[in-house]
């Protein structure tokens, strides 16, 4: 009996801490390692208040810049003046196209226009296939025209025509002028280098008909020349 009272005594102090330690353990409660929702930590854990919100500040509202704007006349706005009657004249459009077209013509150098193979009717005027052209400058006899010398008389409108054919040949010439009607042109013309014109009357077949070619006109006369000779050619 005594043995088993000795003994006894640790073994109730053992029980008595086990049922303290149960009687702990329900009311503190703490949930097993890796268990529990994750609802049920975030409502444990304690709130920790964050750094304050601050408000923005509104921008202000941008107004549209204002433009240096000038008034004048009182802000009324007046119709064209008209022009006093008879100082305008309003050209239709292609009338005014016309008109600037032959402005611009004349402003720019008119090139010279082109004759192929003409034939001589007399000293003075040429026939390209349907135009006559007539020299300018000049003045010449028909070529039924006869020179009288002493009381003989020669062909000397045929033979000046004769003489302009054999300068120009079967060759082409270029003339400065224009077309005085259908077919018809009057001007300057050239064959090469050599002005018909002049040729003409320094050879004494045609007389002067302008004053820049009057003293080629003397000098054919002093020598004799073309229809100014003193005797007739032989034929």
């Amino acid at each position: 009996m005594g043995g088993a009272h000795r003994l006894g005594k640790p073994v109730v102090v053992g029980i008595l801490l086990a049922a303290a330690m149960a009687l702990g353990a329900c009311d503190d409660p703490k949930p097993a390692a890796g268990g529990g929702s994750g609802a049920d930590a975030d409502a444990a854990a304690p709130i920790v208040p964050g750094p304050p919100i601050q408000a923005r500040e509104a921008s202000p509202t941008h107004e549209p810049a204002k433009e240096d704007v000038r008034i004048i006349g009182g802000g009324k706005l007046t119709g064209p003046t008209e022009a006093p009657e008879g100082e305008l004249i309003r050209l239709p459009a292609e009338h005014a196209a016309e008109e600037a077209n032959r402005r611009e013509a004349a402003r720019l150098p008119k090139a010279p226009t082109s004759f192929a193979r003409p034939l001589a009717i007399d000293a003075a005027t040429l026939r390209s296939g349907g135009t006559v052209i007539e020299l300018a400058g000049v003045r010449a006899h028909p070529a039924t025209h006869r020179c009288e010398i002493g009381g003989a008389s020669w062909p000397c409108g045929n033979f000046a025509r004769a003489a302009l054919q054999r300068l120009i040949r079967a060759r082409s010439i270029a003339c400065d002028g224009e077309f005085t009607g259908e077919a018809r042109f009057r001007g300057q013309c050239r064959l090469g280098g050599t002005d018909l014109a002049a040729w003409l009357v320094a050879q004494g077949w045609a007389a002067a008909a302008t004053d820049d070619l009057k003293p080629l006109e003397a000098e054919a006369r002093k020598a004799g020349r073309g229809i100014w000779r003193s005797t007739p050619p032989p034929q």
